[in-house]
């Protein structure tokens, strides 16, 4: 489990569930656990507190799933034990 912050101000943007290695390059809509994004009619990924703009909402062609595409730099991650 990943908690995944803003850069930009630090706050918690959400809770992740990835899988496989390598660097977070999008947020699939089913496993972002916590708050609660809504992807659906959502095409921005903005942080609530600082309006930090982190990426942008899409279907993911390759696997037909819909995701946020993370601009570089624009999350950082701590994983987290449940």
């Amino acid at each position: 489990m990943l908690k995944v912050c803003c850069t930009e101000c630090g706050s918690i943007v959400c809770n992740y569930q990835k899988d496989g290695s390598g660097p977070l390059k999008r947020l699939y809509a089913d496993r972002i656990l916590s708050p609660g994004i809504k992807w659906k009619n959502n095409k921005k990924l903005v942080c609530k507190k600082s309006h930090h703009w982190l990426g942008i909402g899409t279907m993911y062609i390759k696997e037909d799933r819909p995701c946020f595409i993370l601009f570089q730099d624009s999350v950082s991650k701590k994983i987290i034990k449940l």
